[in-house]
């Protein structure tokens, strides 16, 4: 009897339609301004990057409370100089280079430092987009392999269809706005 009364009151319990919904990867939007994307799956971790409100995410995968998701255009991130060949000239101005990794498994890191955090792996072959060169490092455009973390209770479940992504234009910093 007990038994019975036990899975009667657990089918009774709703279930949040978002809960049903969770399958990845879906395309999800920031909820509040400022919602931090980080290195890690902790308020510990540095940011990487803020979405604004209504801002779109492509979230692929969760961990506990934690959302892990594609690294929005613009975020910039690092990978050490010695593991990558430059390879050509992209049009658009400063340095802007293609370049090949020449490692196995090359770490990529949210800032210019060995004790940075690790956000992914590039493979040998791979190409990166080359965006400034600091000494012993290259400041790169975040390759599909790396990702980041946005707390799951401040991006709200927008669609199945990531092809609907739209990132956010961003004014660089410096440029007039129009």
């Amino acid at each position: 009897k007990r038994i019975v009364v036990v899975l009667a009151v657990a089918f009774l319990v709703p279930v949040p339609a978002f809960a049903a919904q969770e399958s990845f990867p879906f395309l999800a939007q920031a909820i509040n301004e400022r919602v931090n994307v980080r290195a890690g799956q902790s308020q510990n971790f540095e940011k990487l990057y803020q979405l604004e409100k209504g801002e779109e995410v492509i979230v692929v995968g969760k961990d506990f409370s934690w959302y892990k998701v594609q690294i929005p255009p613009g975020t910039y991130v690092y990978i050490s100089d010695k593991y990558v060949r430059l390879v050509s000239s992209m049009p658009g101005g400063s340095l802007r280079e293609e370049g090949e990794i020449i490692g196995d498994r090359v770490n990529v890191r949210s800032s210019a430092k060995v004790e940075s955090t690790i956000l992914g792996q590039v493979e040998k072959g791979s190409r990166v987009r080359v965006l400034e060169k600091i000494p012993g490092w290259y400041k790169i455009a975040p390759p599909a392999q790396v990702f980041g973390w946005v707390a799951d209770g401040l991006v709200k479940f927008k669609s199945r269809d990531i092809t609907a992504y739209h990132p956010k234009e961003r004014q660089k910093e410096g440029s007039p706005a129009g």
